[in-house]
């Protein structure tokens, strides 16, 4: 294979990753095909002498201290600590060779083609849905990387009504769709065409039903709008834009499928009592506060190592954390994953770097920063298949911001 077809097929690799990664290699356990195939083309690179630079490398340098330092305590499950650090390493790994080998307007094209299906699919199953047709984009009988039954996993999605076209759950195709939306509002130009593309995107992210997934498009919506109106000959379009925008999202709110998304955040609740929406603002949002906040001054300020959050709760039964056990316990959002496993010191060091890449880029990278810090806020985002595209094209930006200058060569 020669160099520029190797490099199209890591971008078509890098670009199709949140669907490769849903699936397992059948040769590594809990190994997605994506990130095998990523391995698969380092490898070669390494052979040929080539290297990487690696990203976030003082971050993971702390995380691999503190991790092995926290061994020495009692009750730690090295095997949980030792697989979520190696995972770390690996996304890091990863990032660093997708962002060195990836080509991005090749990586931007495939992007953009798995859309253009996705959003394709997505209407199609929401249109059979209103004649009881159910049907998902997983491929059946295929081992998932998440460890799920493959089966009921497939069982129980005929069943509901929430699509996610070709991805697992409704939120990965949330974070996918947002990623293509500022796209078309900060980097495209916005005709008709790009306009009515831009519109259709958000409306599957309302059908979707990812509450996660309204609070990124109205923060890429509204960022949009800001920008809008700094521009003296653009503002009166906007002025104009603005009441059909707040009359949509009234109208929008008012019907039964929209209120009960959005119920999940108004009725926000900092203790664990179950409501008619469930558990979910209370675990995404403050559930991983708990045993942050439990632990010792030392502790918040080094971490507890990463893979420690269930040796914690084991340790400490009385934990209010215990209060909710039918959610995933080993589930927190990615902001405190990272501020329990490695204190308020890694975390100042990870967010330095998120910081650096913000300092420098355009308002296509700010939009790109604002709604990956948003779902680190609420989401396990940070080993992601989405984060790792957020982050590709954050640094892309930076790079091509810190070459050429800051050119904010947009619609806006």
């Amino acid at each position: 294979m020669n160099l520029v077809k190797e490099r199209n097929v890591i971008s078509f690799v890098i670009a199709f990753l949140p669907i490769l990664n849903i699936y397992e290699t059948g040769i590594i356990p809990l190994l997605a095909i994506g990130q095998l195939l990523l391995v698969y083309f380092l490898g070669r690179e390494l052979l040929e002498k080539k290297t990487i630079h690696l990203r976030f490398a003082n971050y993971l340098l702390y995380s691999y201290i503190i991790t092995i330092f926290n061994w020495i305590r009692p009750n730690v499950d090295f095997i949980q600590s030792l697989s979520e650090l190696l995972s770390l390493t690996l996304f890091f790994i990863l990032l660093s060779f997708s962002i060195d080998y990836g080509n991005e307007i090749k990586v931007k094209k495939y992007l953009f083609i798995l859309a253009k299906y996705s959003l394709l699919f997505f209407y199609i199953q929401t249109a059979l849905s209103y004649v009881g047709i159910h049907i998902i984009g997983i491929i059946p009988g295929l081992s998932l990387a998440n460890g799920s039954d493959p089966s009921k996993f497939y069982n129980a999605h005929l069943t509901i009504t929430r699509f996610s076209s070709f991805f697992q759950e409704p939120s990965h195709y949330a974070e996918f769709m947002i990623l293509i939306l500022a796209f078309y509002l900060f980097k495209e130009s916005m005709n008709r065409k790009n306009f009515i593309i831009s519109i259709l995107i958000s409306v599957s992210v309302v059908l979707s039903q990812s509450a996660g997934g309204y609070i990124l498009l109205l923060t890429c919506w509204l960022y949009w709008g800001y920008n809008r109106m700094k521009s003296q000959k653009r503002r009166g379009v906007f002025l104009l834009f603005l009441p059909v925008l707040i009359t949509t999202i009234f109208f929008a709110s008012q019907t039964e499928m929209v209120s009960k998304v959005l119920g999940r955040y108004t009725t926000l609740s900092f203790t664990p009592e179950i409501s008619e929406y469930g558990y979910s603002s209370y675990v995404r949002l403050f559930r991983g506060y708990i045993p942050i906040a439990e632990s010792s001054w030392f502790m918040q300020l080094f971490g507890q190592g990463l893979g420690t959050l269930l040796s914690f709760v084991k340790n400490n039964p009385g934990s209010e954390y215990l209060s909710i056990t039918d959610y995933d316990p080993n589930w927190i959002n990615s902001f405190q994953y990272i501020i329990f496993c490695t204190g308020i010191l890694g975390g100042s060091i990870f967010f330095k770097k998120l910081f650096f890449l913000f300092r420098r880029t355009s308002k296509f990278g700010k939009c790109l920063f604002f709604v990956y810090l948003l779902d680190l806020l609420s989401a396990g985002m940070l080993m992601t298949a989405a984060s790792l595209l957020f982050l590709f094209f954050m640094y892309k930006e930076y790079y091509h911001c810190k070459l050429y200058g800051v050119n904010n060569n947009s619609n806006i």
